[in-house]
């Protein structure tokens, strides 16, 4: 999600105040000077912290991997993308799901349901998350 008003409103009310700095990398700290980074700017990223150890290593854990596009009004570019995608995952024995695929399975409504054409509304996400459910 691009940095904006509504990613901190998000972060906000779903992440413990005190917890912030874990979840959300600090962007502001390079975002627009790329070109002068340094190996300082990557000593501390959240995925490093031995609490956050749960989010790598899926195969040392034993973990199932599920790599999904999660649904949006997708171009065909996108498509073209997410084929690519698909087709690395079906290599590496992977399961990828294109959930763009699965507009009418999940009843979204293109007027009713989403927020702009990248993102879902709450009713949305309510819908897609209760098939994402069903599915895992």
């Amino acid at each position: 999600m691009r940095f904006s008003l509504n990613k901190l409103k998000m972060l906000s009310v779903s992440i413990e105040a005190d917890k912030l700095p874990d979840y959300f990398p600090s962007f502001m700290t390079y975002h627009s000077r790329y070109d002068s980074l340094s190996e300082n700017d990557f000593e501390r990223f959240f995925w490093d912290d031995t609490h956050m150890e749960n989010f790598k290593g899926t195969k040392r854990h034993n973990s199932t991997l599920i790599l999904i596009a999660a649904p949006y009004i997708a171009t065909d570019e996108d498509t073209r993308v997410y084929n690519q995608i698909s087709e690395i995952a079906k290599a590496q024995n992977l399961t990828f799901i294109d959930f763009n695929e699965f507009y009418n399975e999940i009843g979204l409504d293109f007027e009713k349901n989403f927020n702009d054409d990248s993102h879902l509304n709450y009713w949305g996400s309510c819908k897609f998350t209760k098939y994402l459910g069903s599915y895992l």
